[in-house]
């Protein structure tokens, strides 16, 4: 018994030590969202995002490279941007579709499909591609372009009727057309 007692104090003793000379165990907890205000805090304001009317955001590390992409442009407040633009459009290519395959591993691993099918993006850098793309004729089964993925036409309904039995009941509805524009021109 008092072996056990002095093997587990000696068991404390050394886990202790370990804990209290591992570097990591000097950290104290801290929220994720004060990690970027707190390294700002330390290294005199950086890492900094520095922000261009046409040019994507770039992120300083010192006041050197500050300077130096202030001279080509960038600014330290933020610059809306509407380019590059992603544009979307109905397109009924099987392509474009969601697999039976892709909806099946989605299930599988307990998630779902995070694409809208048959839907085709295309990203534009400016207001001229912008323009090229939207006067450009769609293609077979395509929809108009769109900004937003919510302004997408529906998709259309899947009819089960067979096409056959389409065609013969609109060559029926013709006969009847045709019969009663024959009886009206007698009358």
């Amino acid at each position: 018994m008092e072996a056990e007692v002095k093997d587990l104090k000696s068991q404390v003793a050394e886990t202790l030590k370990r804990i209290r000379t591992d570097p990591r165990a000097n950290n104290k907890p801290v929220l994720g969202v004060n990690v970027d205000m707190m390294n700002r805090a330390k290294n005199g304001g950086y890492p900094k995002h520095m922000y261009h009317e046409r040019e994507d955001a770039v992120v300083v590390m010192n006041e050197d490279e500050e300077q130096g992409v202030s001279r080509l442009g960038y600014v330290a407040h933020y610059i809306r941007r509407t380019f590059p633009k992603v544009l979307f459009r109905r397109n009924m290519n099987e392509r474009y579709g969601v697999s039976e395959a892709e909806e099946k591993r989605a299930r599988e691993l307990g998630s779902f499909v995070s694409r809208e099918p048959f839907v085709e993006e295309m990203t534009v850098r400016n207001a001229q591609e912008e323009e090229v793309a939207l006067k450009r004729p769609a293609g077979k089964g395509c929809g108009k372009w769109v900004e937003l993925i919510t302004d997408l036409e529906p998709l259309p309904q899947d009819n089960s009727e067979d096409a056959a039995l389409e065609i013969a009941r609109l060559k029926g509805r013709l006969e009847e057309a045709e019969k009663r524009q024959l009886t009206h021109a007698k009358g």
